[in-house]
């Protein structure tokens, strides 16, 4: 696999590499999904662009999941809001954002299951707006613009907004996160419909590249 994208990113310089390779595995692997402070309850059968399907799962498939899978359920799906940090720190991403610029799971996953997030990366920050995905600034009442002004305290800015959600009452609460989901899921249907437009993992299956 890792051979494979390092083909791949030999052969085109594009943020959608990442989309393309972690976008298929979300999609064709099983998505085994851990209930809060239980063991193994559900497994995502598909994602389809309609729907998340699931059923009930055994621990012994839950032992034979890959680590990719794992990772999901011990840790994406462990809470109602995700909080981003990419690969690529943000100083190398403003160093060379052409060599720097490639998303990777760490987005993916979220936007793949419907999962709403707030992101600590200007790299995730600049993917999101100019692919047309919604970063739920809004909902969550942060303004990125600001949060990223200044670099050295992204984070400090970040965990004033974390707190002020955490303190919020439980009916404001749950509605920002039925606000979320809705917004999540669009994000979901983009990210399906950019993977349909790109073409060249069967481009590379097929030997014309």
């Amino acid at each position: 696999m890792l051979t494979l994208l390092k083909l791949i990113t030999m052969k085109l310089k594009s943020s959608f590499l990442i989309i393309l390779i972690s976008g298929l595995l979300a999609i064709v692997t099983v998505l085994l999904i851990k209930e809060k402070n239980e063991k193994v309850d559900n497994v995502a059968l598909s994602s389809t662009k309609n729907e998340i399907v699931f059923r009930s799962v055994t621990e012994k498939e839950y032992q034979a999941a890959s680590p990719f899978i794992k990772k999901l359920i011990d840790n994406t799906l462990q809470s109602d809001i995700s909080i981003i940090f990419e690969s690529t720190t943000n100083k190398q991403y403003l160093d060379d954002k052409f060599r720097n610029g490639y998303i990777s799971e760490k987005l993916i996953d979220n936007l793949l299951i419907g999962k709403p997030f707030i992101h600590a990366s200007m790299l995730v920050n600049d993917f999101l707006n100019n692919n047309g995905f919604n970063n739920y600034s809004d909902i969550l009442e942060i303004d990125y613009n600001d949060i990223f002004s200044d670099i050295e305290n992204i984070n400090d800015r970040l965990i004033i907004h974390i707190k002020r959600l955490a303190k919020l009452s439980s009916i404001d609460y749950d509605n920002i996160i039925n606000k979320l989901k809705i917004v999540a899921e669009t994000n979901r249907q983009k990210c399906l419909e950019l993977f349909e437009k790109n073409t060249i993992l069967e481009d590379i299956v097929n030997n014309k590249i």
